[in-house]
């Protein structure tokens, strides 16, 4: 609303001047409250699609791209050197694994968003006899076949989605049986976007569900904006058997951007009750993201 009080009287003047400011305000409110409302939407893990928040971007046919810029840092920020990359294991994944985080060695273990990282490996020699990651980009897989896998080859590329594994033979990549260890252990991964994924994946029909004992998560739900949780976390679900067990670790940067996207202390509950989760907080400490941050370690059961 707009009021032109150049043309009044001195009195109308008095009062469209008081008008205009009252209008003022008032829009003003309305836009922090909106602000504050979608914010708190955002912690809660709503599934808003608000393009403001949203780190993803829309492509003209209205579909949604949610790989282009983590292909740019991969090919042009990191330098084969991303920030989050660790060179030796999780030190959250050494202390638990084995006494609150119990994965079975005979079934497949997922690591969502995975990256280069050493910890799939680090699993592998554990004894696990089929680990599974999962990263958008090409240009990472490759980096972690010259820099620790040289058996990591390419089974399949259709432009969209490749495989790739360490199998001796190709319909060995993805191993769900219930057997003893053998030596035909792998690593295979899947190079997609993480948000494509379901059992059919892996070659499992809707009859037989969900494929994974156990999920570990290492920074990946916070890499998602928080307007895609809900459906991160859909995703989760659908791959992990009854029973299953997420060791999930999560920081809150105490920072308004990202990635990784800030989570304060509940919102991983909030996310995986309603599916019928527990959760319980292992561990708490100072985050890598200066004094105010917090790093949370978390045992999700399904």
């Amino acid at each position: 609303m707009h009021m032109n009080s150049s043309s009044l009287p001195g009195g109308r003047k008095v009062v469209a001047a008081k008008v205009t400011r009252i209008w003022g305000r008032f829009d003003t409110c309305v836009r922090v409250l909106h602000s504050t409302t979608s914010r708190l939407n955002d912690t809660a893990g709503v599934s808003t699609r608000r393009s403001s928040d949203n780190y993803f971007e829309e492509r003209p046919d209205g579909t949604v791209d949610r790989l282009s810029r983590w292909d740019d840092k991969w090919n042009n920020e990191y330098q084969s050197k991303p920030r989050f990359h660790l060179s030796n294991v999780n030190p959250n994944l050494e202390k638990w694994y084995g006494s609150a985080f119990k994965p079975p060695l005979n079934m497949p273990i997922l690591l969502p968003l995975c990256g280069k990282t050493v910890d799939l490996k680090w699993l592998l020699d554990a004894g696990h006899s089929c680990v599974v990651g999962i990263e958008g980009v090409r240009r990472g897989i490759e980096e972690l076949r010259d820099e620790m896998l040289d058996n990591l080859q390419c089974l399949d590329d259709n432009g969209t989605r490749s495989i790739w594994t360490t199998a001796q033979e190709e319909k060995e990549w993805f191993n769900n049986i219930q057997s003893e260890k053998s030596d035909r252990s792998c690593i295979s991964l899947v190079c997609t976007d993480f948000f494509d994924i379901s059992p059919a994946t892996f070659g499992i029909n809707d009859a037989s569900g969900p494929c994974f004992a156990a999920v570990y998560d290492r920074g990946a739900v916070v890499a998602v904006p928080p307007s895609s949780r809900q459906d991160y976390a859909e995703v989760i679900d659908s791959l992990l058997m009854p029973g299953g067990q997420i060791l999930m670790i999560t920081v809150d940067t105490g920072r308004d951007t990202g990635p990784p996207f800030p989570m304060a202390l509940g919102v991983v509950e909030e996310l995986f009750s309603t599916r019928g989760y527990t959760t319980s907080l292992l561990e708490e400490h100072q985050g890598d993201f200066g004094e105010t941050s917090k790093e949370y370690v978390f045992l999700l059961t399904k």
